[in-house]
């Protein structure tokens, strides 16, 4: 049995308001979303016993945490039209993935890190 906590993979998308601010925090952050993932995170049972009370209430340890995958804002406001997708990859170079890790406590995000391709 393994002391640390493990995250596990949710297949159900998260709840509106999750994914609404989510996606609201994501324009803040100059970043237009195109994809989202939600982990759920399994604390085990005998470490949290062992622990002091303080550090494993449940208001202070995150039990879901999300990733938005996006691009820059910016890059895709930038396209035209008129020129045809393989032309726009050759003008633009490799993309840059963006992503946005946000934690859960409660059901109300708590903290948000950008992490940038390079």
């Amino acid at each position: 049995m393994t002391s640390v906590p493990v995250p596990h993979l949710v297949r159900t998308p998260p709840a509106r308001s999750i994914r609404s601010e989510l996606t609201r925090e994501a324009r803040r952050w100059d970043v237009r979303p195109t994809d989202f993932l939600r982990f759920v995170v399994r604390h085990p049972a005998r470490t949290t016993k062992l622990m002091p009370k303080a550090l494993v209430h449940k208001e202070v340890v995150p039990t879901v945490f999300h990733i938005v995958f996006g691009e820059t804002a910016t890059a895709t406001l930038h396209r035209q039209k008129s020129v045809t997708r393989r032309k726009w990859a050759e003008m633009e170079g490799p993309r840059q993935i963006v992503l946005l890790v946000a934690k859960e406590v409660n059901g109300k995000i708590v903290s948000i890190y950008k992490t940038v391709s390079r």
